[in-house]
């Protein structure tokens, strides 16, 4: 039930984000939802409901974004998953230091995976040089709202953990 939460947060985070930053016109200045979300459920997570969840919220951000070839975000959220949940086992992401600092390198990561895809997939992609350009700048914007947004995905997740066992008929 934690999982279904975490997706339909992340969804709100990204339908938020999407036309508030709109307004704005400050587009290019927003975090990467779908990396911090990937990054929380590969250290909070198991593997396979992690897998499908952060393969769901790729094809959200697939729908969001309409630039890019449908099912870029899916793998790119998923790979980004596998890498950082096998960079799990070193780094317990105890300190908010620590946590913005891998969240920046898998923006980063995330980010090469994009410019990558793209170039096979989208062969008149030319905008290589706007991606390398903001790939520094999501990544530091990015690095900071993940702590926020852990901690919303860490509070959601406890509520629903506490919810499943306090019901429980035998104890």
């Amino acid at each position: 039930m934690k999982y279904a939460a975490w997706l339909c947060v992340t969804w709100m985070l990204l339908g938020l984000e999407s036309p508030l930053l709109g307004s704005f016109s400050t587009q290019l200045f927003a975090p990467d939802v779908l990396v911090i979300s990937a990054l929380f459920i590969a250290h909070r997570g198991a593997l396979l409901p992690g897998i499908v969840t952060v393969f769901a919220i790729g094809l959200l951000k697939d729908g969001f974004c309409l630039a890019a070839p449908v099912g870029v975000f899916t793998e790119v959220g998923v790979l980004v998953f596998l890498a950082m949940r096998v960079a799990s086992r070193h780094n317990t992401l105890s300190t908010a230091i620590s946590l913005m600092a891998t969240s920046a390198v898998a923006t980063l990561f995330a980010t090469a995976l994009f410019m990558l895809f793209e170039t096979i997939f989208h062969r008149e992609f030319g905008s290589h040089a706007q991606a390398l350009r903001m790939a520094l700048p999501l990544a530091l914007i990015t690095m900071l709202a993940a702590p926020l947004q852990f901690a919303l995905l860490d509070r959601i997740g406890a509520f629903f953990e506490r919810r499943s066992t306090s019901g429980s008929m035998f104890r």
